[in-house]
């Protein structure tokens, strides 16, 4: 009789419990639905991304990249030359910086990696593909590279604007 009477008590105050659990439940849901609803932003306006035009003309992926007259010619770097300073950077580490003038002559400035401005003139090599100054403007140097090919070699313009 005293197992039934605790039982029919503990089956009560777990009603009890639930109930208060489920008032509290229903209290937290009531805040919920009367809190102010938000407002989503709009999406920022980005610009319009400028379009790149390719201007050089169209030519079959198919064939070589480099034409056959250049091929033909047999050009190759010359092994035993000693390098100049600059030919032991990538051209991509290399910037043009600025130009010097004393009367009519006037000097380049190229900024090394390493936080060096060296002098550079018409003539002059810099870069790992053999390049050579060949031409000079106010706001460029122009260089002939060497450029290794599948079997040979090949010469290709190479242009480093001022920065």
């Amino acid at each position: 009789m005293r197992q039934l009477f605790l039982f029919i008590c503990a089956l009560a105050l777990s009603a009890c419990s639930q109930e208060h659990q489920q008032v509290i439940l229903e209290a937290k849901l009531q805040e919920i639905r009367s809190a102010p609803k938000g407002r989503i932003e709009p999406l920022p306006t980005y610009p319009q991304p400028t379009k790149a035009h390719y201007r050089q003309p169209a030519r079959d992926p198919f064939q070589p990249y480099f034409a056959p007259q250049q091929a033909a010619q047999q050009i190759t770097p010359n092994p035993n030359r000693i390098l100049e300073p600059l030919e032991h950077y990538e051209l991509s580490q290399l910037s043009f910086r600025g130009v010097m003038q004393k009367g009519e002559h006037l000097t380049y400035l190229v900024l090394t990696p390493d936080n060096q401005l060296v002098r550079v003139n018409l003539g002059n090599r810099l870069g790992t593909n053999h390049g050579q100054v060949i031409r000079l403007t106010k706001n460029s140097l122009v260089l002939r590279e060497l450029v290794a090919a599948e079997t040979h070699w090949v010469e290709q313009e190479t242009i480093i604007q001022l920065k």
